[in-house]
């Protein structure tokens, strides 16, 4: 017996090529914003695949159009609201450099959460760093959110986030009393390994406050 499709999944495909086109972008251009491959999109608009949830909602951002029309059709105004006793934290993404960023996104944090277990008021420097590869493992993986504190650009010890000269990576900084003028840098979680590099020679993006909804 043949399965029946059901009328509103299958048009996913349709919604998002008028969107796409509407806004007059190609199927290249919506690949690029959403870092995917333009494969995808492709699958996305001939029906063979669907986006995730979060890729639905990216694109309901960049297309101007309400996710709930993307997913079911469905147009009927909806209001959101800002959550009460929240901070809003933007999300950011490293392109060749140190100082090429881009906000990729935004986060609300609860100001109890930010007060109480990042043990701060000041939430102007904060911001969000998705882990894109595994960096200091095990205890981060893809796709993790770290709260960063962007205030913090000198070499300190605990866990930092970095510019190793290609990309940003999370490593635990410590003293080395060997070498002064030097620290150890760890990738690893519990490595009694590291390796020593000059202080200038850290660039320093901020310090690692907390992963999103817990303390480190």
């Amino acid at each position: 017996m043949a399965t029946t499709e059901n009328a509103i999944v299958a048009s996913i495909k349709d919604r998002i090529k008028a969107a796409r086109e509407e806004k007059q972008m190609t199927q290249a251009g919506l690949a690029k914003h959403l870092d995917i491959s333009r494969t995808a999109v492709t699958q996305w608009e001939a029906g063979l695949t669907f986006p995730s949830y979060e890729k639905l909602i990216d694109m309901s951002k960049l297309l101007n159009r309400r996710p709930e029309w993307l997913a079911f059709g469905v147009d009927t105004p909806i209001e959101y609201r800002v959550p009460t006793n929240s901070a809003k934290v933007e999300v950011i993404s490293f392109g060749e450099g140190a100082e090429d960023r881009k906000v990729v996104g935004t986060h609300y944090l609860d100001e109890a959460f930010v007060r109480d277990t990042l043990r701060t008021t000041d939430t102007k420097n904060l911001f969000v760093y998705v882990i894109e590869t595994e960096s200091f493992t095990p205890r981060f993986v893809p796709r993790d959110h770290l709260i960063i504190d962007g205030s913090v650009t000198k070499v300190g010890e605990g866990l930092h986030l970095i510019w190793n000269g290609l990309s940003a990576q999370v490593v635990n900084i410590t003293a080395d009393y060997a070498n002064p003028g030097s620290v150890i840098l760890q990738t690893t979680e519990g490595s009694t390994q590291g390796h020593a590099v000059e202080v200038s020679k850290v660039a320093v993006l901020g310090k690692v406050r907390g992963r999103m909804g817990a303390a480190l």
